[in-house]
This record gives structure tokens, sequence and C-alpha cells, in this order.
């Protein structure tokens, strides 16, 4: 579910935000999308990243690196 406390502007309530959302797109628009919203897992930042592509954006790995095979090329 999203947060609404980091996008809501200062000073206006949980309560006036979907007062105004019903008298924008009507009462039952709103509570079908209620309704039908999804919840989706959060991303736990950095952590969740394969090694590859924390090393592509300068982090560090997490794993072992894998053993080079550069002495098997003549």
């Amino acid at each position: 579910m999203t947060d609404l406390t980091t996008t809501l502007p200062a000073g206006l309530q949980l309560r006036e935000a979907i007062l105004a959302l019903i008298q924008r797109h009507g009462r039952w628009r709103v509570m079908r999308s209620a309704l039908f919203a999804r919840p989706r897992p959060r991303a736990d930042g950095p952590g969740v990243l394969s090694d590859h592509l924390r090393r592509d954006i300068g982090l560090p790995e997490h794993g072992p690196v894998a053993p080079s095979l550069r002495h098997l090329v003549p």
C-alpha cells in the first residue's frame, strides 16, 4: 500500500484526500479502485540486487567473486 504520509501535501489529512478523490472521480470509481488495488511488495533497497547489478552501479558485492577463467584462454 502507498505510504500517504509522504505523498500528501502538508496539512492534508487522509480523510480530506479521499473526499477530494470521491468528489473528482465519483464514489463508485474510488470504491472500486480501493477494492481491486493490489498491494505490491516493497523493495528493501540495494540488498535485493544481484551482485552484477550492484557492481554496475558501483556498490560492493555481497557474494564471493567468481574465479577467473582467463588461464583457459590461449
